[in-house]
């Protein structure tokens, strides 16, 4: 392999990286609007998984608002449904992440 190919591979490799959707993390919750940071931190502290009417009882709201907030956070990846119970979606953990950038790229070949 020319060292021309592999600077074009690494740089391929990199721009696919940036180009990557970012996780979400536990710290994008906390910039949550209001009713859907509520949602959140009730289904987490829940002992058991909640259905849509059980955690909108548990906030005092309507069935309708309920599904409405479900629904928005089901859209950014955060909340799912399985079963009618709702289900915190796994977060992107930073200290897993590999080190990124040249160095990380050439470690790969």
């Amino acid at each position: 392999m020319s060292t021309e190919g592999m600077f074009e591979r690494v740089e391929g490799e990199l721009e696919e990286r940036e180009a990557d959707a970012t996780p979400l993390t536990m710290s994008d919750i906390l910039h949550l609007p209001d009713t859907q940071l509520a949602l959140m931190r009730h289904i987490m502290r829940s002992q058991e998984p909640l259905t849509v009417a059980q955690a909108s009882e548990g906030l005092g709201w309507t069935q309708v608002e309920g599904e409405r907030v479900v629904g928005e956070l089901r859209l950014t990846g955060l909340l799912a449904v399985e079963d009618e119970r709702l289900k915190v979606q796994p977060l992107h953990s930073n200290t897993r992440i590999k080190p990124g950038g040249l160095w990380g790229t050439l470690n790969d070949l």
